[in-house]
């Protein structure tokens, strides 16, 4: 089932063109690998598929419906979706990883425990993932 996908996306910074009628389906269960050089578009486009950024043309659509931009829409959206920039000093609260999820969950009311159990949920996220990779070497 496919859960996250885009159509003709478009997006521009100014006079440049970041995303050019880009498509993706990303399906549920899957693994989804995004490589590109340096000014390539991936942060893009991740930034319009969860919502932060809005596209100039095309449509982002999550579980088969069309991305709703209300405010409303966006902040449930982002009570389920998080970012983790790839650099440090682009993040919003913390020097870490662990405590910006950590700040994530607490944002959202959720208890110690709650918050443990979601540091614990990424760390083994990671290492899952690292195991798949390396599997496939």
């Amino acid at each position: 089932m496919v859960v996250l996908e885009a159509h003709d996306l478009n997006y521009t910074y100014g006079e440049e063109k970041a995303l050019d009628n880009v498509n993706i389906k990303v399906n549920e269960g899957e693994i989804t690998c995004l490589l590109g050089s340096n000014g390539a578009g991936k942060s893009t486009l991740f930034l319009n598929l969860n919502g932060i950024l809005r596209p100039d043309s095309g449509e982002v659509f999550l579980n088969g419906l069309p991305m709703n931009y209300s405010k409303k829409a966006i902040k449930d959206l982002r009570r389920n979706i998080g970012i983790v920039f790839q650099d440090p000093d682009d993040q919003l609260f913390s020097a870490s990883v662990r405590k910006d999820i950590s700040f994530g969950a607490m944002n959202l009311g959720l208890d110690e425990e709650e918050v443990k159990m979601a540091r614990y949920l990424h760390w083994r996220i990671n290492f899952t993932t690292a195991m798949i990779l390396l599997e496939k070497l």
